[in-house]
């Protein structure tokens, strides 16, 4: 008599306590040059090369290593191994690491519930299955620097997916900011709030990005699978497009995650009285929780 297989593990929840790896959902945007902090000393120099928005699958992976609490993130041939000896000082509820080898440096913030380690604050929203962070890669040889934002935790699944129905998701958002070409090129943190809307029955996905005085923008999309994706429109004078990309989970989609990016672009940025910055670009992450 054949015996039954033994179940597979339930992934952990977070944060995390045994050794784990985790596909992403990810946000990336990659720009020649620096932002600097005196413009009129040292002028900045950062032009926009890419900026996009992509769902789960051969994107950057993060594995946790219980032994050595130590994090590696890993995209393609790109790769940094973060440990105790990497960690710097971090502000709100982040965890903040360092690593440097040769011409490259690996800039990584690991945000909300991820390590064991409680954060200086806690953070807005209290997630157990969804987590969320910022990978950022600067090679001083070529000038080129790229920054990853990355949703991850334990997908849904496809086959646990509620199948009818509609659920609403209270979230928090945050990201950079970055301003360039006709004006000094300004690099900022951004905060802010988000809903999202999801009808399980049409497999179709709303949501509300609000980030105060930065404007708000609505995002309509499709589900496919345990996963989503869609593109935001806005009013205002100058916006291009915007796009976003996410995932739901833990048991009965309690939780939600997604990237996105915003572009405004000025064909004639010198119109006026005074210069208007020709590109301004937004690249961030929401986060949440059903209703």
């Amino acid at each position: 008599m054949n015996s039954a297989p033994v179940p597979t593990p339930a992934p952990a929840a977070f944060p995390l306590t045994v050794s784990q790896s985790f596909q992403t959902i990810t946000g990336t945007t990659t720009y020649t040059g620096q932002f600097s902090s005196d413009p009129i000393a040292a002028p900045s120099t950062a032009t926009l090369q890419s900026i996009n928005v992509n769902g789960r699958g051969d994107q950057p992976t993060i594995s946790y290593n219980a032994g050595s609490d130590s994090y590696t993130l890993q995209s393609g041939t790109a790769q940094v191994a973060l440990g105790a000896g990497n960690r710097i000082a971090a502000t709100g509820y982040a965890h903040a690491f360092r690593a440097t080898s040769g011409t490259v440096t690996d800039d990584v913030t690991l945000y909300g519930n991820a390590l064991t380690q409680a954060p200086s604050v806690p953070a807005p929203i209290a997630l157990s299955h969804t987590s969320f962070g910022l990978w950022k890669r600067s090679d001083s040889a070529s000038g080129t620097t790229t920054q990853t934002f990355f949703v991850y935790g334990t997908p849904t699944g496809t086959a646990a997916m509620p199948r009818s129905g509609s659920a609403t998701y209270q979230a928090t958002a945050s990201g950079l900011v970055m301003t360039g070409v006709a004006v000094p090129p300004t690099y900022s943190e951004f905060t802010g709030t988000a809903t999202l809307s999801a009808n399980f029955s049409a497999n179709s996905i709303s949501t509300t990005l609000d980030l105060g005085s930065r404007g708000t923008f609505q995002g309509l999309g499709s589900i496919s699978a345990d996963q989503f994706s869609g593109t935001f429109n806005a009013p205002y004078p100058n916006y291009s497009s915007g796009a976003f990309a996410g995932g739901f989970f833990g048991p009965n989609a309690a939780e939600v995650g997604y990237t996105f990016s915003l572009l405004f672009f000025n064909p004639d940025p010198f119109a006026g009285a005074s210069p208007q910055p020709q590109k301004i670009w937004f690249s961030g992450v929401v986060v949440g929780k059903k209703n």
